[in-house]
């Protein structure tokens, strides 16, 4: 891709350039609370959690996770059929954090196509990937991109 740096914002009510974008918040060109988009899509960070068939015993994510059948992996390719996933973070024994473009994201309840941070297909996607019957579930939920030291 060609560098923007330079270029003119172009919006409504806006004036400046692209490099400004890069080094402030968008839009106020001064000194701002910290966010996620220098120069590219906003994006949301999402911890994800599951339980077992009993309903109440963790999945640890971390076992084995480099391997490529792993409950890690499984949740993983998941992720990546229902936005465009930027990153994943090691995983732990309550859960891992994924990156995904905020705007590619289906964030819907189970079934439906209204945004209300839900995530109810993407947990059935991972339920149905990890296969552990029962009363297993899993969990999505945002963790809000200005928290600092955000932890499982």
């Amino acid at each position: 891709m060609p560098s923007l740096i330079g270029s003119n914002l172009g919006g409504v009510g806006e004036s400046g350039t692209i490099a400004q974008n890069y080094l402030t918040s968008y839009g106020t060109f001064q000194s701002a609370a910290p966010f996620t988009n220098f120069g590219t899509r906003v994006l949301r960070f999402v911890k994800v959690t599951a339980v077992a068939a009993d309903g109440s015993t963790a999945v640890n994510f971390s076992t084995n996770y480099q391997q490529s059948n792993s409950s890690f992996s499984k949740a993983v390719r998941s992720l990546q059929v229902v936005g465009e996933l930027y990153g994943v973070f090691a995983p732990n024994s309550a859960g891992f954090v994924a990156v995904f473009s905020d705007d590619t994201l289906n964030d819907s309840a189970a079934n439906s196509n209204v945004e209300d941070a839900s995530y109810g297909d993407v947990e059935a996607a991972i339920v149905s990937a990890l296969a552990l019957g029962g009363s297993s579930a899993c969990t999505i939920s945002t963790i809000s991109n200005l928290a600092v030291g955000a932890t499982i």
